[in-house]
């Protein structure tokens, strides 16, 4: 067994020029400045030394920073940790206890390994609020292989317990990741396949490409950066499930997705019926990047022409639930009375979902015959 050999905590480079900085400032102002004065810098530089250092400390890099999920069916912001992050004061061997990840006594991460839309966020064991999403650099990979004991036709329940499209059957991938340059201390990785059955992950999704991927494994030698939910497989080891995305530590990540938004489309765009009649469009809310809400509709009648008696327009519902990356229809409905003035009208449907607000027209015209 590999020995653990603990490494002496030392002071950063950069926390010792701070140091020197914050001595020479303090001698600068006492001949030029209060007592006041040097009272609130150095508290100021005092504080930018201890959080600098404790950031430069950790070497990661907060949600607010530069990191972004590479695969576009993942909408959290990822937090960028280390194997020995993950594994706790237990590294490098496999504890529930103790780690940042522990939500209670007997599980850890995400709450369903399976899930399709994992959860951003988990409140641990102290109460703190931290990511579950995590993205490990610096990796290699081995023991990647097919799972032949989880392979299915059929989503899991939790994910509604249809088949697969297509009728197909998808097996689950797993192997091992550590840290380069390390013998000891792996994390487990798994391409799900409730994933790869709805399309998340696969030769189609290059960030999640889980045949590329078992091209990739080494003994220290290929280095690569990867993406997932941190889950506890109670009571064995820790895992990345689902597994989201790797890519090669040499190459550039893929280009940030695009924001969160929703498309808005009438079929048919244009009517044309005689007065006291009426007709229907269907309206359609399309997700993209994984908007998700709830979408209120409304819609209302123009014209450039002299119109006496106004058609009437509605959507129903008016009301409907937008989910993530799907779709979301209602009904747009015209109607005219036999007093209703023949003229060309537009029709303009608005969706709203949250601050975004998109709107389509239909054109109709109404005719004496």
């Amino acid at each position: 067994m590999n020995e653990c050999k603990h490494t002496p905590h030392t002071r950063p480079p950069t926390l010792g020029r701070l140091s020197v900085a914050i001595t020479t400032t303090l001698k600068w102002l006492q001949n030029s400045a209060s007592r006041t004065t040097i009272f609130f810098i150095a508290i100021v530089l005092l504080a930018v030394a201890t959080f600098g250092s404790s950031s430069l400390g950790r070497g990661n890099v907060s949600a607010s920073g530069s990191l972004y999920s590479w695969n576009p069916n993942v909408h959290c912001v990822p937090d960028l940790v280390t194997i020995r992050d993950v594994l706790g004061p237990a590294y490098p061997h496999q504890n529930l206890n103790g780690s940042r990840y522990q939500v209670n006594s007997t599980s850890g991460g995400i709450p369903l390994e399976r899930s399709l839309s994992p959860p951003c966020t988990i409140t641990n064991m102290t109460g703190q609020v931290v990511s579950p999403f995590v993205q490990i650099n610096g990796v290699s990979l081995y023991g990647y292989a097919v799972k032949t004991t989880d392979c299915s036709a059929w989503y899991s329940k939790q994910n509604g317990g249809q088949r697969y499209p297509g009728n197909q059957t998808y097996c689950t991938d797993g192997g091992q990741i550590i840290t380069l340059g390390t013998t000891s201390g792996y994390l487990r990785i798994e391409v799900d396949r409730d994933w790869l059955g709805k399309g998340y992950c696969g030769p189609n999704v290059p960030s999640c490409d889980n045949a590329t991927l078992f091209q990739e494994q080494s003994n220290g030698t290929i280095s690569i950066d990867v993406q997932g939910f941190v889950f506890w497989e109670g009571p064995w080891h820790w895992e990345l499930h689902p597994f989201t995305a790797w890519k090669l530590s040499s190459s550039p990540p893929p280009p940030p997705p695009s924001p969160p938004d929703f498309s808005l489309g009438a079929s048919p765009n244009s009517l044309t019926f005689v007065i006291g009649s009426s007709g229907t469009s269907t309206i359609t809310l399309t997700s993209i990047s994984g908007l998700a809400g709830t979408a209120s509709l409304s819609a209302s009648v123009s014209s450039s022409d002299l119109i006496l008696i106004w058609p009437t327009a509605s959507v129903s519902p008016s009301s409907v639930t937008l989910t993530a990356n799907g779709t979301a229809t209602s009904t747009l409905s015209i109607s005219t009375s036999l007093l209703t003035t023949p003229g060309t009208y537009t029709v303009t449907v608005s969706a709203t979902v949250g601050s975004i607000t998109h709107s389509t027209s239909v054109l109709v015209k109404v005719v004496i015959v």
